[in-house]
């Protein structure tokens, strides 16, 4: 499997055509590395370290148990700069239920079929650096676990679960008899600034990059809410820099 690695990744898209290898994905850059090595180390298959990198990425790994074999020298016909592969795979709902007592699953984040790979990874990032631990996901119309989607949530899949269900109509009502209480972002809310968060656990939904939340999800919101701009603003933010704002919020 290192050998695969080695000889076929000369660039994060040879990366992509040559590895037929499903669940592994490559992330860029030592910070997001540390993050995995720090708070999923077992997820670390492989890491490609530049000259000046390759002592202390040796380091990191003996201090979390590793083998330091899985750092390897970056040779000049592979990456730009050091990198490493990671295993992940998605959740299933048992397996959230069976964690749904831990903290940070008293705030999850659901996104109601979000299609960019891209947008699916920075809501990662957002959630992992809030302590969000679990973002519920449909298994149809949603992007999932991708080179793009891990590429840009950086470290953030090392914090941050992604738990996959055949109806988030469904899983909304039965957070809501767990005791959660569920938030929609939607234009024709309340202004979240204005909203006072009272209830030891939340769930935040976040709708689709066109057409919002699905009337089905909607429906099970208690309350809706929105990021409100100035009087001569666009419409809407990007879902991904909404989360942000609105996972903010829940903070006070």
């Amino acid at each position: 499997m290192k050998d695969k690695f080695n000889k076929s990744a000369k660039t994060r898209r040879s990366f992509n055509k040559s590895s037929s290898v499903k669940g592994h994905y490559y992330v860029d850059s030592v910070s997001a590395i540390n993050e995995y090595l720090q708070f999923r180390p077992e997820v670390v298959i492989n890491i490609f370290a530049a000259e000046k990198d390759l002592n202390g990425m040796r380091d990191e790994v003996s201090k979390q148990g590793l083998s330091s074999d899985i750092v390897q020298p970056l040779e000049k016909s592979q990456y730009s700069s050091t990198g490493a592969v990671v295993k992940l795979k998605e959740k299933k709902w048992d397996q959230f239920i069976r964690d749904i007592d831990r903290p940070s699953n008293h705030l999850v984040v659901m996104l109601d079929h979000i299609t960019d790979p891209r947008n699916l990874g920075a809501v990662a990032r957002s959630c992992a650096f809030f302590g969000v631990g679990s973002i519920i996901v449909a298994s149809n119309r949603q992007v999932l676990f991708s080179q793009a989607s891990v590429a840009t949530a950086m470290g953030g899949f090392a914090l941050t679960d992604l738990i996959v269900v055949s109806s988030l109509a469904s899983s909304l009502g039965l957070l809501k008899e767990s005791g959660y209480q569920v938030w929609g972002a939607d234009q024709n809310g309340s202004c979240v600034h204005e909203q006072s968060f009272d209830s030891e656990r939340k769930v935040l939904v976040l709708g689709s990059e066109h057409s919002g939340l699905s009337k089905s999800v909607q429906e099970q919101c208690d309350h809706l809410v929105k990021v409100s701009g100035s009087a001569s603003s666009l419409e809407s933010l990007n879902v991904s820099v909404a989360a942000g704002i609105l996972l903010h919020s829940f903070m006070k």
